[in-house]
């Protein structure tokens, strides 16, 4: 809706015009008077009216003068012009201040309406060109602003970034828990040796990145460098389960690193931070995921990975010891990888503060006891006081660092030989309480306290083993289910409850994504398969 202000010292003259014309139906919800150019120019830094329609010859500040001081104002208002005075210079005078038109009194209804929608319709017109021309560069001034957060290279106090974020449609940036995401090829150089096709590459991945965020709703991506991209979503249904809050996460990396992977043929890896409320620690999420990455050099590449950290255990400084890779392995009795995050140990030995015996023999045995303790909360391994107690007599007699790292790698290798066995076990388990109570609900924790293992833990051991999510896994035996249960002639809401979907269209709807068709279109196939 637009605002119109009518100047003229004749009262009869500002009524007939406010009131002989339906401004409403025009668009026009706000109609100011004036009765001279000095009023006018108040009422017009207070509403900012789009249309004006001004007499000349007023006392005081006439309308020449008024329109004057509006192009001070740098106002973009539309003024027509209404004289009595057939006067050329008078003309002459308002188009060399570049008047919408100039209309002689009396001024008749008809004439006036059709000019004002002229303004309209001119009035829209730029507002599109505007508009069009903001959308166009928008993103880069959203990867602007973005990037002055992630780097710090400007402040922002509280105020200033909601009134940023508004101007730049972030909004979300103020009010939704956030994390920050770095996509990048692996093998960059060797899949786009050339120049031109890194250029292709770098293209490729930054259109299936927005293509693939639009769906997750409030989500931004930034070109880090020619080879990696940050994205920042906003997680607008954010569970406070933390869980199944990670798998949402895990479940949004991976579709990104599949989608460019099929676009590009080229395998990618993610690294993602932890999540935060506050835009503040933009910088220290972004350092995060920085540093999730790294651990692509452990476990291959292709992968998400999270940034955690273990209570208990000494953190690495993300370019020599890998603790998540470390840990990965003893938990899935995997020797090559805990040697190779083992390479490390030296440095990670390094700022252990030495003993009253001058060397870190105590300390690393603490540390080596931590990891045991770890083993023992999984339920995989259980260490007596004699094993702890002959193990630290061999480590008290060592001197070096180097021979340390020996001792102890042959040490977590023997555990990874012991913790194989254990992991078929609880997955086995894990898979036949699924089994049993596919008809309930059932969540990740629940499983978790059956097999005596974190959440998390059992969500990555999925991972590993199934190559599919918990919730993937159970999703698809729920669907075998219902087409058992179709296949017995339950009906189809009654299959539906009985598997726990409370909501007929949502089960419908994942019904067809695994099977290919909704459960009414399966259940007629079964029938016809069944007719002579």
């Amino acid at each position: 809706m637009y605002r119109l202000l009518i100047v003229d010292d004749e009262k009869e003259i500002r009524d007939g015009i406010a009131e002989s014309i339906p401004w409403r139906e025009m668009g026009i919800d706000s109609v100011y008077q004036a009765d001279n150019g000095a009023a006018a120019l108040e009422i017009y830094k207070k509403h900012h009216p789009e249309l004006i329609i001004t007499d000349i010859r007023m006392p005081g500040t006439d309308g020449l003068e008024f329109m004057e001081n509006l192009q001070r104002e740098e106002s973009q208002a539309k003024v027509v012009f209404i004289s009595g005075y057939d006067d050329f210079q008078y003309a002459r005078k308002a188009m060399q201040l570049k008047a919408w038109d100039y209309l002689l009194k009396p001024v008749k209804t008809a004439e006036l309406t059709t000019t004002v929608m002229k303004m309209i319709h001119e009035l829209e017109r730029e507002t599109k060109e505007h508009d069009d021309a903001w959308m166009n560069v928008l993103p880069v001034l959203q990867g602007k602003f973005v990037e002055s957060l992630l780097t710090n290279k400007a402040y922002y106090n509280e105020a200033l970034f909601k009134e940023k974020c508004k101007q730049l449609k972030l909004e979300w940036l103020d009010y939704l828990p956030l994390i920050v995401c770095v996509i990048e090829p692996d093998h960059y150089s060797r899949v786009a040796p050339s120049k031109k096709e890194q250029e292709l590459l770098s293209f490729t991945i930054d259109n299936v990145l927005k293509d693939i965020t639009r769906k997750y709703g409030e989500a931004l991506v930034w070109p880090f460098d020619k080879s990696s991209w940050v994205v920042i979503i906003g997680l607008s249904s954010h569970n406070d389960n933390h869980y199944e809050l990670m798998e949402h996460i895990l479940s949004i990396n991976e579709d990104m690193l599949s989608d460019i992977s099929y676009y590009t043929k080229t395998s990618v890896s993610a690294g993602v931070s932890s999540v935060s409320t506050e835009w503040s620690l933009l910088p220290q999420l972004l350092e995060q995921s920085l540093k999730a990455l790294t651990n692509r050099q452990f476990t291959g590449g292709n992968k998400v990975h999270v940034y955690e950290s273990t209570p208990g255990v000494l953190q690495d400084d993300g370019d020599t010891f890998d603790e998540f890779a470390f840990l990965n392995g003893l938990r899935n009795g995997n020797a090559k990888d805990v040697r190779a995050a083992l390479s490390g140990l030296p440095k990670l030995m390094l700022t252990f503060p030495a003993g009253a015996d001058g060397t870190v023999s105590r300390p690393c045995f603490e540390w080596v006891l931590s990891i045991h303790r770890l083993l023992e909360q999984a339920n995989l391994l259980t260490f007596s006081a004699t094993e702890s107690f002959r193990l630290w007599q061999t480590i008290e007699q060592i001197e070096t660092i180097d021979a340390l790292k020996e001792i102890l790698t042959e040490h977590f290798v023997s555990l990874c030989r012991q913790t194989a066995p254990s992991i078929g076990g609880i997955l086995q388990k894990a898979l036949d309480y699924i089994q049993a109570n596919i008809r309930d609900k059932i969540t990740l924790e629940d499983v978790a306290s059956h097999v005596y293992i974190s959440p998390i833990w059992l969500s990555r051991l999925f991972r590993q083993k199934m190559d599919r999510t918990f919730l993937n896994y159970v999703t698809m035996l729920k669907i075998e289910e219902a087409k058992t249960l179709l296949a017995q002639d339950v009906k189809v809401n009654e299959v539906a409850s009985l598997l726990g979907y409370q909501d007929f269209a949502h089960f419908s709807k994942i019904f067809k994504r695994f099977a290919g068709c909704n459960p009414s279109e399966f259940r007629k196939q079964g029938l016809e398969r069944t007719l002579p």
